[in-house]
């Protein structure tokens, strides 16, 4: 367990919250790669494939920047031996079926005491940085239960609590859904945690945000 306190930089919920180590524990939610991003139809079927490794890749590498323990959840074959080489210790679980109650099952292997964080984020954000997680880690413990909109203000890209286990409300509406359960919507200045990729549109977005090195290789290519 990294010790940290509110001397590391992180928000203060109290006396008691602020001066107590805590933990961070974070999942990821990808789907099997043959299955992702299919409205980038346009693309080679072969470079949507790589296109998911590498957001997946950029988005745990800027995860594990910050947290002591990951969880991927996605039936993608062979996937914690790819990420191991890459990002070192990491659970890769089965997909029990539908984002929820993915993030439930994963949720319920992190630590979640007094002062435990545990943070979901999709597996699309090629352009996430440490910083914008620090600064959601921050915010759910100042403020218990929060998340961040995607750039159209309607899904999520990211769900956070402290002292809890994790309950996320992704799907359709997701971002309204996330405030009508009492999460409070972290007011981000860093387009960066808020850049997933559906459209080609949005690949070209996240190229103008300087995405992770294997993102940039990619849409170097393209």
């Amino acid at each position: 367990m990294i010790s940290r306190s509110a001397a590391d930089g992180v928000g203060t919920a109290g006396a008691t919250a602020a001066s107590s180590p805590y933990r961070v524990g974070a999942i990821v939610l990808a789907k099997p790669f043959v299955r992702g991003k299919s409205r980038l139809a346009d693309l080679p079927s072969e470079l949507r494939l790589q296109l998911s490794w590498a957001m997946l890749l950029d988005t745990c590498v800027a995860v594990t920047a910050v947290a002591d323990e990951l969880v991927v959840v996605s039936d993608e074959p062979r996937l914690q031996e790819r990420l191991e080489p890459h990002l070192g210790r990491v659970t890769v679980l089965a997909d029990p079926g539908g984002m929820n109650t993915a993030v439930a099952a994963a949720a319920a292997t992190l630590p979640a005491g007094p002062t435990d964080v545990q943070v979901a984020v999709v597996a699309d954000l090629p352009t996430l940085r440490p910083a914008d997680v620090r600064h959601v880690v921050e915010q759910a413990r100042q403020r218990g239960y929060v998340f961040v909109s995607d750039t159209e203000g309607v899904g999520t890209t990211m769900v956070a609590s402290c002292g809890q286990r994790l309950e996320s409300r992704f799907g359709k509406g997701s971002a309204a859904a996330h405030l009508a359960a009492g999460a409070a919507l972290v007011a981000t200045e860093f387009p960066t945690a808020r850049r997933d990729v559906d459209l080609p549109a949005d690949l070209a977005a996240a190229a103008q945000l300087s995405p992770g090195i294997h993102t940039s290789w990619l849409i170097e290519r393209t």
